[in-house]
């Protein structure tokens, strides 16, 4: 009975053990990481939406997502111009994280991945906004954004 006893606080040890580094190793980076994204991710938001220039989102994008923004530049300059005219800068963002998920592959590496999802009030009116990021190298950029809003409706 003594030895069985035993046992079984060595298993409970070891299980809390193994709990606690899961918290340390896993957790504790992981609510950092999601925090600097969301800092990069209102911080850039907020300086795309001063004069929605395109190159403000360039400069902060992915090489894919700049890819798609020069497949189609003439594009993207008439819907940015429709932001600047119906809906104005962002005066307020409510970015809430949507997941973070940490990835490895044979292209990228090691990279992070996030997603933000919010309420933001404009000049204009209010509207939803969200945002995938990714973490390549110690550096953060803009994979996808995307802005909705009923002032968009013709």
């Amino acid at each position: 009975m003594n030895k069985i006893l035993k046992i079984i606080g060595i298993i409970l040890v070891i299980i809390i053990l193994i709990i606690v580094a899961a918290y340390y190793f896993l957790w504790l980076p992981g609510t950092k990481i999601s925090k600097e994204g969301k800092l990069f991710a209102e911080s850039t938001s907020k300086e795309i939406s001063i004069n929605w220039d395109v190159n403000n989102l360039k400069k902060y994008s992915d090489s894919q997502l700049i890819l798609e923004i020069d497949r189609d530049p003439q594009t993207t300059e008439r819907i940015f111009k429709t932001f600047r005219d119906r809906l104005g800068s962002i005066q307020t963002l409510y970015l809430k994280e949507q997941g973070v998920s940490f990835n490895t592959d044979t292209q990228r590496g090691k990279y992070v991945l996030a997603n933000y999802q919010g309420d933001v009030v404009f000049e204009k009116g209010n509207g939803t906004v969200s945002i995938r990021l990714i973490k390549i190298n110690n550096e953060w950029r803009i994979l996808n954004f995307k802005i909705n809003s009923n002032n968009l409706i013709p």
